[in-house]
């Protein structure tokens, strides 16, 4: 970016007449107005572009990896849901283990054998 020679315009502006303290006062002005200026530079644009490009590569990479916990979740979830209904098997043969030794303990001595 090309920089502003204050020294060579307070000379242009003194050889078309203006006093030194005119040349001040305008350069003052000047100055104060960059100084509140809040005016993005191309340089600026063009550093903002690349941290935009940088964070759509980062965003990228967070979805892949996403997608990745995604798999693995779905995996987890199915082998999850093998081992609750083997789980309820094992319940149920156990339910009907305890009931057949019930029976065989009652039956009995309903039956007065």
């Amino acid at each position: 970016m090309e920089k502003f020679d204050t020294l060579q315009a307070s000379e242009e502006l003194q050889d078309t007449g203006l006093t030194s303290q005119q040349v001040k006062a305008i350069s003052l002005l000047v100055r104060k107005s960059h100084e509140v200026a809040d005016i993005a530079t191309k340089v600026d644009i063009r550093e903002l572009k690349h941290d935009i490009s940088d964070i759509r590569t980062e965003i990228a990479e967070v979805r892949k990896d996403i997608a990745k916990i995604d798999k693995r979740l779905d995996f987890l979830e199915t082998r999850f849901y093998k081992l609750e209904q083997k789980c309820n098997l094992i319940l149920w043969f156990l339910l009907a283990g305890i009931l057949c030794l019930l029976f065989k303990e009652i039956m009995p001595k309903l039956f007065g054998s």
